[in-house]
């Protein structure tokens, strides 16, 4: 599937913002992003933009749209279809992440919906649960609105950075490749041991700091250069 819509869009690229734009609504929508990928479909869709095969504002305009109108849906729903909704047979085996939802919101406020963008299953839950706790439209909207800025770049530019990097030869890219998981790997497992294993958890995340240092002085350093001017490359252009 994933194969396909990479062609056809490819192949149509005057469809291509109405394409970026209903994966970002689906992928925002409440329930219904639990069962899309969104994030690798714009990811592999971004490999186009970065490839220089679709402009990069239209999309990443295209995709805001899309991202914001779907958190807006999903807080409608929690305002007034709250009850249905949560009554459904789809809820009654994801209470957990509802109530976790409901947490970090009444924990965290604004800055959960401006966060818990980039969070996984969550995202798109946490607008429903705002509408859910009568969150009111007048402050809800410039948070989506704004929040929308952010998360729309942020989610193409991974696979921007694909599509930029295939005049790489693979054999140059590997090493760079290994050296990033390490610092995302390393910065991961920190976090999950700060509270069971503070003494570990200081140890690797030093490493995760050292590879981060140290990378500029690497052979591999002249590959994310390359990388970052094809990016830079792309949005100049447009």
């Amino acid at each position: 599937m994933l194969e396909s819509l990479l062609a056809w869009t490819s192949a149509h690229p005057h469809w291509a913002a109405l394409v970026f734009a209903a994966v970002a609504f689906l992928e925002s929508l409440v329930i219904i992003s639990f069962f899309l990928p969104g994030w690798l479909l714009l990811m592999a869709l971004g490999t186009l933009v970065g490839a220089g095969h679709l402009p990069f504002w239209p999309i990443v305009i295209a995709a805001y749209l899309g991202a914001v109108s779907g958190e807006a849906v999903g807080f409608w729903l929690g305002h007034r279809h709250s009850e249905r909704i949560q009554n459904s047979r789809f809820f009654a085996g994801h209470r957990p992440l509802l109530k976790r939802a409901e947490q970090l919101f009444i924990r965290y406020g604004v800055l959960s919906l401006l966060l818990g963008r980039f969070v996984g299953p969550i995202r798109a839950v946490l607008p429903f649960v705002a509408g859910l706790l009568q969150f009111p439209w007048r402050w809800y909207w410039p948070t989506n609105l704004l929040g929308g800025l952010f998360w729309a770049p942020a989610y193409l530019i991974p696979g921007i950075a694909v599509g930029a990097s295939l005049n790489v030869p693979l054999a140059a890219l590997w090493p760079l490749l290994l050296h990033l998981v390490l610092v995302v790997v390393s910065a991961w497992a920190a976090w999950q041991l700060r509270a069971m294993r503070p003494a570990i958890a200081i140890t690797v995340a030093a490493t995760a700091v050292l590879a981060v240092v140290l990378l500029p002085w690497c052979p591999w350093w002249q590959v994310l250069v390359r990388v970052f001017q094809g990016i830079a490359a792309v949005i100049a252009k447009g």
